[in-house]
């Protein structure tokens, strides 16, 4: 993937103030030098079951170039945390009742619309609270059935993410990782306050600036290795959220 210049914002192909949760995803995604080697091989080697495989290791319903630039609301990238499947239940077509099954891993839930007449619109929240506890449930259960060769991130908790940080990580990450700029230099850039000397004691805050891009370069790191997948569900919680 072509890098863009960290210190100018303006050279991202996107808007850090308006871009999703899932897009930054996809954005830390796409720096891992593994996806980036094991999607061009998957993708070069016209497999299906070698695509899938790839994709599924990442988070990934379909796989897509590291290339690729995420458009919101564009069907080529869709996240598997994203993906919903209508239940399947037997129903009649026709004259012939047609079964389908699930597969593996996957919950089917039904919510009784009919209590919520008479309960009203807060019998709701108590189908999703109990959904929840029914899913958390299940994935344990399924994650006991995965094979010990699995190569996905088993996440316990997800971590604590501000949506106003996302940028200067992904910049901090492009300038160490890529161009080899030294954490001074990229503090200089992205705090440069922090080396106006105080007018009182004539002193700066650089060595904190310095500390605050190594913590900066370590999240990134982190995002860009697995914890990315903890973004994407982040934007359906957006309304509640202060991030």
């Amino acid at each position: 993937m072509q890098h863009p210049n960290w210190e100018e914002s303006g050279s991202y192909a996107f808007d850090p103030k308006k871009l999703s949760y899932r897009g930054y995803a996809w954005e830390f995604l796409r720096r891992n030098p593994n996806f980036q080697n094991e999607s061009d091989q998957a993708l070069l080697s016209s497999s299906q079951r070698e695509c899938e495989q790839v994709a599924t290791k990442y988070g990934l319903r379909d796989l897509v170039p590291s290339t690729h630039i995420y458009h919101p609301g564009k069907p080529e990238l869709v996240w598997l945390a994203e993906t919903i499947c209508e239940p399947l239940f037997a129903h009649r077509k026709g004259q012939k009742n047609v079964i389908h099954t699930q597969r593996p891993g996957e919950v089917a839930l039904i919510f009784d619309l009919d209590a919520t007449v008479s309960s009203g619109p807060a019998a709701i929240d108590a189908f999703l609270w109990d959904a929840r506890r029914m899913l958390m449930a299940e994935r344990m259960r399924f994650i006991e059935t995965l094979p010990e060769d699995e190569t996905r991130p088993v996440r316990v908790k997800s971590p604590s993410i501000r949506k106003s940080k996302l940028f200067d990580w992904l910049r901090t990450y492009d300038a160490v990782e890529y161009m080899g700029i030294s954490q001074k230099d990229v503090a200089r850039v992205l705090y440069p306050d922090d080396f106006v000397p105080d007018k009182f004691t004539k002193k700066t805050r650089e060595l904190a600036a310095q500390k605050r891009v190594s913590d900066d370069r370590k999240r990134a790191m982190s995002l860009v290795d697995n914890e990315y997948l903890a973004l994407v569900p982040l934007d359906y919680l957006q309304d509640k959220s202060k991030r």
